[in-house]
């Protein structure tokens, strides 16, 4: 635990509530060098979780469980933009790309219901990058999308 406290202190973020069972010891002690952000994929790895930054926060969670909230639907008539974009591997679904309006909600580990012409479903968020410029540019967020 205190090895994720002292990643996110060098990120210059606060630590959020960490899940139940958290426990990966590291008997006689860690030494880390490098960047704050490879610490904590190491970190959370080696407990089977993940790591994002929400509202200034560094959360640790499972990054494949869904949080506990409404899942919000993505169709045309609600922010999609253009089609989702499927990426398969040996002719399996690994991940969607979908542009959508501008969104701050959309965040990792939200499960939303994605309604399109091509794909339909109930997907998790995985990534979550978010463009906004006042000054004439887009307003968007491109979602990466896991099965649910």
């Amino acid at each position: 635990v205190r090895a994720l406290e002292e990643a996110a202190r060098a990120l210059g973020l606060p630590l959020g509530p960490l899940p139940d069972g958290l426990g990966v010891e590291y008997v006689g002690g860690l030494t880390f060098q490098g960047r704050a952000r490879d610490a904590l994929d190491e970190l959370t790895a080696a407990a089977g979780l993940g790591w994002s930054i929400q509202d200034g926060v560094v959360v640790v969670a499972n990054h494949l469980a869904p949080l506990p909230r409404t899942a919000p639907l993505i169709s045309p008539s609600t922010g999609l933009i253009g089609s989702p974009k499927e990426t398969k591997k040996k002719g399996t679904v690994t991940d969607i790309k979908a542009e959508v309006q501008f969104d701050a909600r959309y965040i990792p580990g939200l499960k939303v219901v994605l309604q399109s012409a091509d794909v339909n479903g109930t997907f998790l968020i995985f990534k979550a990058e978010h463009d906004g410029d006042n000054f004439g540019g887009s307003f968007q967020s491109s979602l990466t999308l896991k099965p649910a």
